[in-house]
């Protein structure tokens, strides 16, 4: 059975292909940005500059969010307008996290990568603890996938 596609308005086609570059853009520049800053990440890690390192690993994380979140919407582009474009399967990485709630917020903890954080509320879990990961292996947010563990 044939793709059905829908009808789409030339002008629409033109919005389409000029946000697409300019995410496409975005991307490439988060990139790069991402690539200075873990060069010092690396260096730092070395001298255990523990306020640095933190610092790093923050600024990464909200630029991997910022990655995923230009990756959504290039994703959203291309299955709305480009559909022979829509990547079909994406390849991810699954990992458990285990999550206990102490008073005002949740503690996550990653076995595989020995990983220990807290977020403010429950929503937060699952994307902060993919964020996490992301920096930690050095991976797309994207191409993390989590499966949620509750302990008593």
């Amino acid at each position: 059975m044939a793709e059905v596609v829908p009808l789409v308005q030339p002008a629409d086609m033109r919005q389409a292909e000029y946000y697409k570059t300019v995410l496409a853009e975005r991307r490439t520049h988060l990139d790069a940005e991402l690539a200075d800053h873990c060069v010092p990440l690396a260096e730092d890690q070395d001298n255990r500059d523990l306020h640095g390192v933190r610092h790093l690993h923050q600024v990464i994380g909200k630029k991997r969010r910022e990655q995923f979140e230009v990756d959504c919407l290039l994703r959203a582009l291309d299955h709305r307008f480009f559909p022979s474009l829509a990547s079909k399967t994406r390849l991810m990485r699954c990992f458990d996290i285990e999550i206990a709630q102490k008073r005002r917020c949740w503690t996550i903890h990653i076995p595989e990568i020995n990983g220990r954080i807290k977020a403010p509320s429950r929503d937060e879990v699952e994307m902060m603890a993919r964020e996490h990961i992301a920096v930690s292996i050095g991976a797309p947010i994207a191409e993390i996938a989590v499966q949620v563990v509750t302990r008593p």
